[in-house]
């Protein structure tokens, strides 16, 4: 099973860094006058709910590997960030099959900005020895389950679960801000 692991990981690690490279991009955009931008605009008016549904139902999925098939058990702060990430696939699914996603906007942004302080959090403390000593939240981690600060993977040096993870939420943070525009 280690094999099929390091493979995920890469896999994994691989689209949560082309995540933040999108989502900069995004970012960008409004500032830098392309040629293209309502291309972009009307793109995301289209289909980014659907994006937006993906990338939230992969979150989910790759969590649930990393648990369940590769037996990586979650610590405090990684149940944190599920209890956010879980809803909103079934929320962002009824809210498509009733053709009315914008009005959920507002509320999804709110659930994802708690998810990525958290995931933000969770890497800073992992990457920079004593930052998690900062809080008593850390202080509490790995009491009944492993350390916040654990690394299970740590892929090309950088990229660890948590990073993965402020990579969804960044992500899907940039779409609902994207399609709120739109």
């Amino acid at each position: 099973m280690e094999g099929f692991a390091d493979i995920f990981s890469i896999f994994m690690a691989t689209g949560s860094l082309l995540m933040l490279a999108v989502s900069l991009f995004v970012l960008l955009l409004p500032k830098v006058k392309f040629s293209f931008t309502k291309k972009v605009k009307t793109f995301l008016e289209n289909q980014g709910p659907t994006i937006l549904f993906m990338t939230a139902f992969f979150a989910v999925m790759g969590s649930l590997i990393y648990s369940d098939v590769l037996g990586m058990e979650p610590c405090q702060l990684c149940w944190y960030q599920r209890i956010v990430m879980y809803p909103l696939p079934v929320l962002l699914g009824y809210a498509m099959y009733k053709k009315d996603v914008k009005s959920l906007l507002p509320y999804l942004q709110i659930l994802i900005i708690i998810g990525l302080v958290i995931s933000v959090y969770q890497y800073l403390s992992q990457m920079l020895p004593g930052f998690a000593t900062i809080t008593k939240i850390a202080e509490s981690c790995g009491v009944s389950g492993p350390a916040c600060t654990d690394t299970y993977i740590e892929a090309f040096g950088f990229v660890t679960i948590p990073l993965m993870s402020v990579a969804a939420f960044w992500f899907m943070l940039t779409l609902v801000r994207g399609i709120r525009k739109a």
